[in-house]
C-alpha cells in the first residue's frame, strides 16, 4: 500500500503538540508479506498483480470487489417488497406534484456541506 492510501482513512496520527493531522504510511516492505500469506495461489496472483496498480485503481478495485459480494448476497426478507413500495410512494409524490425534487447543482452541493462538516468533525 502506498502513502496515498491514507486519504482512505488508514494512517499515524501526528504525536507533534497534540495535532491529530493524518500522517502517510507507506507499507509497501510488507506488500511481499501479504502475498505470501494469502489463502490460495489465485488470491496470490491477484494480490502481487494489484500491487502494480496506482492508488487510484486499487481503491476501485476494491469498491467493485466489495459491490460484487453484495451482488452475491441474498437480499433480506422483504427488501424487495419494502423498496417497490418506497419507489412507487416517490413516484406518486412526483406525479401528484407533492414533490419536485432538486437540481443537480444543488443536490451536489448539499453533498459537498454534508462532507466538509464530516470532515470538519473529524480533523
Amino acid at each position: 500500500m502506498s502513502a496515498g492510501f491514507c486519504r482512505l482513512g488508514v494512517g499515524r496520527r501526528s504525536s507533534r503538540l497534540g495535532s491529530s493531522r493524518l500522517l502517510p504510511v507507506d507499507n509497501r516492505r510488507h506488500r511481499d508479506h501479504a502475498v505470501a500469506m494469502a489463502s490460495s495461489e489465485r488470491v496470490q496472483r491477484a494480490l502481487a498483480a494489484a500491487s502494480d496498480l496506482t492508488t487510484e485503481e486499487r481503491a476501485e478495485l476494491i469498491g467493485e470487489l466489495i459491490l460484487s459480494l453484495e451482488r452475491e448476497r441474498e437480499p433480506e426478507p422483504g427488501y424487495e417488497v419494502a423498496w417497490s413500495a418506497e419507489i412507487r410512494r416517490r413516484v406518486d409524490a412526483v406525479v401528484s406534484g407533492a414533490s419536485r425534487g432538486a437540481s443537480w447543482s444543488q443536490v451536489k452541493a448539499e453533498i459537498a456541506a454534508q462532507l466538509a462538516e464530516r470532515r470538519r468533525r473529524s480533523a
